[in-house]
């Protein structure tokens, strides 16, 4: 049975992304959906309530394994942005449909699990003072909205540069590449 639930998410998940990119997730019906997934729509409603439901299943399951990266690399910043980049690579289409919807607001999910990143490390503090000459908090502020613009430009424009090279413009914009392992 968990492999049916598994395969039928996956089903609904390739379809929401294929219709998110030619539709706002207000505009997309059930039927739809399911039709697109090759599900029936009493399939659908044994595992969720609507649409909506579905979409922030989906999200939080991406957050879930960003969680597990994060803790994973908590007192390796350098190495947890690379796996969450990794990770967005690896499930492209889905994120860059994420983005394209308002709902979703992914741009907050960016600065939350880069905060969440960095905050683990004191040298990243004084780094981001020191580059910024500001106090820390206004200082962290300004690195995280401009790694989530990076970000959301880089799934905008369709994912280019590798992670890897995503990575060091991260950490180059306040000059932290060699002050962070």
């Amino acid at each position: 049975m968990k492999h049916r639930q598994t395969e039928t998410k996956a089903y609904l998940k390739k379809a929401l992304t294929l219709l998110l990119q030619d539709t706002e997730i207000e505009h997309l019906t059930i039927s739809q959906i399911t039709k697109k997934a090759g599900i029936n729509r009493s399939t659908f409603y044994l595992h969720y309530q609507d649409k909506y439901d579905l979409i922030n299943h989906l999200k939080d399951d991406t957050w879930q394994e960003i969680d597990i990266l994060l803790e994973r690399h908590k007192h390796q910043p350098r190495a947890g942005i690379l796996a969450i980049l990794q990770f967005l690579k690896g499930d492209f289409d889905f994120i860059s449909a994420m983005a394209n919807s308002r709902f979703l607001n992914l741009s907050e999910s960016i600065k939350d699990f880069t905060r969440h990143l960095l905050s683990a490390d004191e040298q990243i503090a004084e780094a981001l003072v020191e580059a910024y000459r500001i106090p820390y908090p206004y200082a962290l502020t300004v690195y995280l909205s401009s790694i989530e613009s990076i970000i959301s430009l880089w799934i905008e424009t369709g994912g280019q540069e590798s992670p890897e090279e995503m990575t060091e413009i991260i950490l180059t914009v306040a000059d932290l590449g060699n002050q962070i392992r």
